[in-house]
C-alpha cells in the first residue's frame, strides 16, 4: 500500500472516531450539529481522495470505475458543504427544500454509471455505452424535474414535500442495489467483480442508512448532531477503506473470458428497453404539466434508444460477417497447420477434430482419434495437470510425454488455449515434436554430467553408480555393468554389476564371453539373440550367465587401447535394443572412459599422497617445508612435539612471530651449503623450543619451486639430535676415563713393583737394625714414605678399577648407620648429618671397605664445599632403571638397584668443574689440599662393582650423588669374619718362583729362602716350565706374576697344572682389572698377592696356601 493511500486511511479512521466521540460525549461547549456537519465534509473528501487515487492504477476498466466513484463522493461533499451553509449560517427550516437536497440526489448517478462500464480491448470509443450513459442522463433529469421541480410548485406543505423526498430517496437506492446485483452477475473478470462488490458494499450501507435517517428526521423533526449522523459517515469510511486497499487482481495465467450471450442479450436488452420505457412513464406525469417539455424527453429518449439499436445491430452484423470470415481461415490454418494440431471437449476430453499433420505423426487415423481421449495420448500426466488441462488454463510451452499408435513415445512443446468451436467452447492444443532434439540435449547433458561426476565423485563405486544413473536416462539400463582388464595382471574385473538375475562375476582370466569379445574387437557390439547364435556358433563366444533377448557392449579406450567394456542387457522381449541405442551408447563411452581414467589416476594418486602424508604425519623426525627466509608453511606433528608445541596449528600460528634458530650462524651455514650445491645435508644447528631451551638439530633439505607462494621453498628433514650429542659426549668422557684409567693402571703397575722392593727391602733392613735407634728411624720413614706412595698407587688402581675388591653380600643401611659414628667428627658440629634408610632395602654385593671408602671421600668433598656448615644428607632406597634412563645414560643398565644418594647444601659446582669431575688429578680445592684423585677412586670403584654414578649441581644450591648398585633381593648380608694374627715359623716346602722383575724376584727369594723354604727361581715361563719337568721332587706352590712377557701368570699356571696337578698357584700383581677377570685370576679358590706386600703379608700367604687342600 503506497504511503499517501497508508495516511489517508489512517486519517479517515481517526475521523470516524472523532465523529462518534463528538457524537456521544454531550460536551454542551461544543456545538455537535456543525462540528459533526465538518467531520461528515472532510471524510467525504478523503473518500474523494481515496477513489482518485485508486484512479492513478493504468487499467481500462478500473480507472473510469474510480473516476466516477470519485465524482460521486465529490457531489456528496459539495452537497454537506452547502447543507451545512443553509444550516449553520442560514438556519434554513429541516421540513424545507435545500438546493443540497438536489445534490444528495445527484450524487448516486455518477457511481450509478459506473453499471455501465465494460472491459475494453482497445482505446476506440464504445458508442453504445454513451448512448446507456445518455439513458441515464435523461431518466435523471425527467426524475428531477418529476419529483423536485413540479413539486414545488403545487406541494404546499412541508411534510408532504418531506415524504416525497423520502420516497423518491428509497425509490432510488432499491432501484439502484437490485441494478447493482444485476450486474455482478454479469461480471466476467476478477477485477470487475472485485469493484463491483465494492460498490454494492457502499450503495447497500449508504442507501440503508439514509433511508433510516431521512425517515427519522420526518417523523422525529430531528437535527444535525445527533448518532443518527453515522448512518452517513459509516459507510463513506467503509468506501474509503475499499479504495485505499484495493489491489489490481492478478487473473490466471491463460485464463480467458468466456462469453456469455444469454447474459449480454439481457443486458442489452435492459439498457435499449427499460430505460426508454421508465423515461417515458416518467414523461407521461409531466405531459398534463409541461407536454413541450415531455415531447423532447421523448424524442430524445426515443432517439437515443434507436440509434443504439442501429448501432448494436451494425455492430451484431459485423461480428457475425467477421466470425465467419475467422471461422474459415482457422479452418484452412488448421488443416493445413504442419504442427500436429487438434481440439478436444475440455469437459469429457474427447478429442473434436485433428488435422493431417496430427494423424502422421501419431498414427491414428481421424476416426481413431476422434474416439480417444486427451489422457488416451499423454503418458505420466500427473491428475493436477491433467485437471489444468481440462478446466481451461492457458498452457504455453510446456513439455509433455505423448505416446504413439506404435506404442514409441514423443516429447513434445504443448500450446493450449480455450476457443470457441461450432458453437461451443473447445480447447485447440498444438504440439511441437521435439523428441530428437531433447535425446540431443540429453546425450550433451549425460556428456557434461559425466564430466562433472569424474571431478565430484567421491571414489570409483560412486562414479560408477552416477554413471549408471546418467546412462539410464537415455536408454533402458536397468541391467548394466562396467568391466576393466588389468594389462599386467590380465585380469578380467567386474567393479560394477547391477542385473536382474546374475550376481557379479569373479575376476577372472579372459575368456570367450562377450565382453572378452569387445575387449579382443574394440568394436562395440549389439549381440540380439540371432546374432548372439551367430557368434557362438562361428566359436567366436560361449554362452555364460542367464542369456538375454540382447546385450550391447561398447569399448572404453585409452588413446587406440581397450582397456574396458560397458555393457548393458535385459530379457524383456518389449524392449529391444536399435542402431539408436548403440550409437548413443558409443558416444557417451569415450567421455566415460576419460571419468574412469581420470577418477582411477585420482585414486591412485589419492592413495600415494595419503601413504605420503601418513609418513610424513608419522615420521620421528622432523619434516617441513619453509620459505628461504625460514618462515615455516607446512610442519609434521614431529617437528611440532620436537619444538614443544602441542600441535602444527600451534606452532604454525606462533612461529610467525618467533625465531627458531638459536644460532643465525647455522641459518647461513644452510644458506651457504645450498646456493652452493643446491641442497644441505648434516648441517648442525641449534634451535628454540617453544619454553626457551635450546636443541641440537640436523638439518638436510633440498629447494625446490613452489607454485602456491611463488617462490622457491625449501623442504627439510630436521632431526633432533640433542640426546644423541649428550650420549656421545658422555661417551666421549667415558673413553677419555677409560683412557687415562688404563695409563694410570699402568703407572700404578710399575709404581707397585718398584714399592714392592722398595718396602720389602726396608722391613729386612729395619729387622737388620733394630739395635741401632738413628738407623731405624731412617729407615721406617722409607717405609712410611712407601707406604703413602702405595696408598696412592692404591687409588690409582681404583680409578682404573684394576685393584682385587673383595666383596661380599651387605647392607647399605648397616653400613651408613655404623660409618655415621665416624663421619660426625671428621665433618665438625657445623654441619649436621641426616640419615634416611628404607626400611625395604636389598642386598648388594659390593666390598664393603670401598663403600665406606666412598662414603668417607664424598663426605669429606662435602664438608669442604660446606665452610659455614649446613647439612649432610645420606639416603638409601630401591630404584628400578627403565630402559630410556639407560639410553640417556651411557653406561647404565636398566634393573634393580639399591640407590645411595649423598646431598650436600654446599657451594655446587659450575659446569666446567663438572664436566672433569671425575679425571684423576682435577681438584678444585686449594693447592696442598686436595690430590685429585678422591673422585676418581670413587667412580672406579662404583664402576668395578657393576654400578653407576650421577652428579646433579647448581651453584649455590649443593650437589647430590647418586650411586646405583645392583640389587640382589631375597639374599642376607654375608656375616663379616676376621682372621686371628699368625704367628712366624720356619718354613717347609719346595716354591717355584716366576718373576720377570730382577728386584722384586730377589726379594721374594731372599724372604722365603730366610723363612726355610726351597726356592726354584725362573725369570721366565719358558724357564718355569723347563725346571718343573726337570725337578724330580714335589714342587708344593707355584708363585708367579700375572702379567709377564710372552706368557701370562695364569697361561703358565695351567701349563704347570698339566704337568703336576697337585700344584698350589699364588698370584703376584700390581693391579687386577678387566684382563684378571678374563683369564679367571679373581675366580673363587685363586690366592692372589696384591702388590706392593710386606715379608709378612707374603709369609702368611705362603703358610695360608700350604693348608689348602690339593686339588684333584
Amino acid at each position: 500500500m503506497p504511503r499517501f493511500a497508508k495516511g489517508v486511511l489512517g486519517t479517515a479512521l481517526l475521523g470516524l472516531g472523532l465523529h462518534g466521540l463528538v457524537l456521544v460525549g454531550g460536551d454542551h461547549r461544543l456545538n455537535a450539529g456543525l462540528a459533526s456537519n465538518v467531520l461528515s465534509i472532510c471524510l467525504a473528501m478523503l473518500a474523494t481522495s481515496a477513489a482518485l487515487l485508486a484512479a492513478r492504477i493504468p487499467d481500462r476498466y478500473a480507472r473510469p470505475f474510480w473516476l466516477l466513484a470519485a465524482s460521486g463522493f465529490g457531489l456528496l461533499t459539495a452537497a454537506q458543504l452547502l447543507g451545512t451553509y443553509y444550516d449553520v449560517i442560514l438556519h434554513a427550516s429541516v421540513h424545507a427544500i435545500w438546493p443540497s437536497d438536489i445534490l444528495y440526489f445527484l450524487f448516486p448517478f455518477p457511481m450509478a454509471l459506473v453499471l455501465f462500464l465494460r472491459r475494453r480491448r482497445s482505446r476506440e470509443i464504445n458508442w453504445a455505452q454513451c448512448f446507456d450513459f445518455l439513458q441515464v442522463g435523461i431518466l435523471t433529469v425527467a426524475v428531477y424535474l418529476y419529483y423536485f421541480y413540479l413539486p414545488l410548485r403545487w406541494q404546499t406543505s412541508a411534510s408532504q414535500i418531506e415524504r416525497v423526498q423520502w420516497r423518491i430517496t428509497v425509490a432510488l437506492d432499491v432501484f439502484l442495489i437490485v441494478a447493482c446485483a444485476f450486474r455482478l452477475t454479469l461480471a466476467r473478470s476478477k477485477v470487475e467483480w472485485s469493484l463491483l462488490s465494492r460498490m454494492a458494499a457502499f450503495l447497500t450501507l449508504f442507501s440503508a442508512g439514509s433511508i433510516a435517517f431521512l425517515y427519522r428526521q420526518i417523523t422525529l423533526s430531528m437535527d444535525a448532531g445527533t448518532v443518527w449522523d453515522l448512518c452517513y459517515t459509516v459507510p463513506v469510511v467503509i468506501a474509503t477503506i475499499g479504495a485505499c486497499t484495493w489491489k489490481l487482481p492478478v487473473e490466471p495465467v491463460g485464463r480467458e473470458e468466456r462469453s456469455r450471450p444469454r447474459p449480454e442479450l439481457l443486458g442489452s436488452l435492459w439498457m435499449s428497453v427499460s430505460l426508454p420505457l421508465i423515461v417515458l412513464g416518467v414523461a407521461s406525469r409531466l405531459a398534463h404539466e409541461r407536454p413541450l417539455l415531455a415531447t423532447v424527453i421523448v424524442v430524445v429518449t426515443l432517439a437515443s434508444s434507436g440509434a443504439r439499436s442501429l448501432l448494436t445491430q451494425r455492430q451484431e452484423q459485423q461480428a457475425a460477417q467477421a466470425m465467419v470470415e475467422a471461422e474459415k481461415k482457422f479452418r484452412i490454418l488448421f488443416r493445413d497447420n504442419p504442427q500436429p494440431t487438434c481440439l478436444y471437449d475440455p469437459e469429457t476430453g474427447k478429442f473434436l477434430e485433428v488435422n493431417r499433420a496430427a494423424t502422421e505423426k501419431y498414427g491414428y487415423t481421424r476416426e481413431e482419434f476422434l474416439s480417444l481421449t486427451i489422457a488416451d495420448v499423454c503418458l505420466d500426466l500427473p491428475p493436477e495437470r491433467l485437471a489444468a488441462a481440462l478446466m481451461g488454463s492457458e498452457i504455453r510451452g510446456e513439455v509433455w510425454r505423448q505416446r504413439r499408435k506404435d506404442g514409441t513415445v514423443l516429447e513434445v512443446i504443448l500450446f493450449a488455449r480455450t476457443i470457441e468451436f461450432e458453437g461451443r467452447a473447445a480447447r485447440l492444443v498444438v504440439t511441437q515434436d521435439i523428441t530428437e532434439r531433447r535425446r540431443s540435449e540429453r546425450l550433451q547433458s549425460a556428456l557434461y554430467r559425466i564430466a562433472e561426476v569424474s571431478t565430484t565423485a567421491h571414489d570409483l563405486t560412486s562414479l560408477y553408480r552416477s554413471i549408471h544413473a546418467i546412462v539410464a536416462h537415455l536408454l533402458d539400463a536397468k541391467n548394466f555393468y562396467i568391466a576393466l582388464c588389468d594389462p599386467e595382471s590380465n585380469y578380467l574385473t567386474f567393479p560394477y554389476f547391477v542385473d536382474e538375475f546374475d550376481s557379479a562375476p569373479a575376476p577372472r582370466t579372459p575368456k570367450k564371453g562377450l565382453t572378452e569379445y569387445v575387449l579382443r574387437s574394440g568394436e562395440p557390439l549389439l549381440a540380439t539373440g540371432e546374432k548372439l547364435t551367430e557368434l557362438a556358433a562361428a566359436g567366436e563366444v560361449e554362452r555364460t550367465g542367464s542369456p538375454a533377448d540382447d546385450w550391447l557392449g561398447v569399448p572404453l579406450k585409452r588413446g587406440d587401447k581397450t582397456f574396458g567394456v560397458l555393457a548393458v542387457q535385459h530379457y524383456a522381449a518389449r524392449t529391444r535394443f536399435g542402431v539408436r541405442e548403440r550409437d548413443v551408447l558409443t558416444f557417451v563411452s569415450q567421455q566415460v572412459a576419460n571419468a574412469i581414467e581420470r577418477k582411477r589416476n585420482e585414486e591412485a594418486l589419492l592413495r600415494s599422497e595419503s601413504r605420503y602424508r601418513s609418513l610424513v604425519q608419522s615420521a620421528v623426525v622432523g619434516i617441513c617445508r619453509a620459505t628461504r627466509d625460514w618462515k615455516f608453511l607446512e610442519v609434521n606433528p614431529a617437528l611440532a612435539s620436537m619444538l614443544g608445541y602441542n600441535s602444527p596449528a600451534e606452532f604454525l600460528l606462533l612461529s610467525a612471530h618467533t625465531e627458531v634458530f638459536f644460532d643465525q650462524r647455522a641459518k647461513a651455514a644452510v644458506q651457504t651449503s645450498f646456493l652452493r650445491r643446491g641442497k644441505f645435508e648434516g648441517v648442525e644447528a641449534q634451535w628454540r623450543r617453544k619454553d626457551g631451551s635450546v636443541i641440537a638439530v640436523r638439518l638436510s633439505g633440498r629447494g625446490l619451486r613452489d607454485d602456491r607462494e611463488d617462490a622457491e621453498i625449501f623442504e627439510v628433514i630436521a632431526e633432533d639430535v640433542t640426546e644423541r650429542k649428550a650420549l656421545e659426549e658422555q661417551l666421549r668422557q667415558a673413553q677419555k676415563m677409560e683412557a687415562v684409567g688404563t695409563l694410570a693402571g699402568g703407572v700404578a703397575h710399575d709404581f707397585n713393583n718398584l714399592l714392592t722392593v722398595i718396602t720389602g727391602y726396608s722391613q729386612i733392613l729395619m729387622e737388620q737394625h733394630a739395635q741401632n735407634a738413628q738407623s731405624s728411624r731412617s729407615i721406617e720413614q722409607i717405609f712410611r714414605a712407601a707406604e703413602r706412595a702405595a696408598a696412592l698407587t692404591r687409588q690409582l688402581l681404583a680409578f682404573s678399577r684394576r685393584q682385587m675388591l673383595q666383596p661380599r653380600l651387605i647392607s647399605l643401611n648397616t653400613l651408613v648407620r655404623n660409618l655415621e659414628k665416624m663421619l660426625q667428627p671428621l665433618l665438625g658440629e657445623r654441619i649436621r648429618i641426616a640419615l634416611r634408610t628404607a626400611p625395604d632395602l636389598g642386598t648388594v654385593r659390593a666390598d664393603p671397605g670401598q663403600v665406606e671408602h666412598i662414603l668417607m671421600n664424598l663426605a669429606v668433598n662435602a664438608r669442604d664445599a660446606m665452610p659455614r656448615g649446613g647439612t649432610l644428607m645420606i639416603k638409601t632406597e630401591n630404584a628400578d632403571l627403565a630402559e630410556g634412563f639407560a639410553r640417556k645414560h651411557p653406561g647404565a643398565l636398566p634393573g634393580k638397584y639399591v640407590l645411595l644418594s649423598v646431598t650436600d647444601t654446599g657451594t655446587g659446582m659450575d659446569t666446567h668443574a663438572l664436566a672433569h669431575l671425575f679425571e684423576p688429578f682435577f681438584t678444585t680445592k686449594e693447592p696442598g689440599k686436595g690430590t685429585g684423585l678422591g673422585l676418581s677412586m670413587v667412580y672406579g670403584i662404583v664402576k668395578q662393582s657393576g654400578g653407576y654414578i650421577t652428579v646433579e649441581t647448581e651453584l649455590g644450591r649443593g650437589t647430590t650423588f647418586r650411586i646405583y648398585f645392583p640389587r640382589l633381593d631375597d639374599l642376607e648380608e654375608s656375616p663379616e669374619t676376621k682372621s686371628a694374627p699368625a704367628t712366624r715359623t720356619a718354613g717347609t716346602g719346595t716354591i717355584l718362583l716366576v718373576e720377570d722383575e730382577d728386584a722384586v724376584r730377589s726379594l721374594v727369594e731372599a724372604i722365603l729362602t730366610a723363612d726355610g723354604y726351597n726356592i726354584l727361581v725362573a725369570d721366565s715361563a719358558d724357564r718355569a716350565i723347563e725346571l718343573c719337568r726337570t725337578y724330580r721332587d714335589n714342587i708344593d706352590i707355584l708363585l708367579t706374576d700375572v702379567v709377564m712377557p710372552g706368557v701370562s701368570g695364569p697361561e703358565l699356571a695351567k701349563n704347570l697344572l698339566s704337568l703336576r696337578p697337585g700344584l698350589r698357584v699364588i698370584y703376584m700383581s700390581g693391579y687386577a682389572g678387566e684382563y684378571l677377570h678374563n683369564e679367571g685370576v679373581n675366580a673363587d679358590g685363586v690366592v692372589l698377592l696384591q702388590k706392593p706386600f710386606t715379608a709378612a703379608a707374603l709369609e702368611e700367604k705362603i703358610r695360608h696356601v700350604l693348608h689348602l687342600p690339593v686339588a684333584r
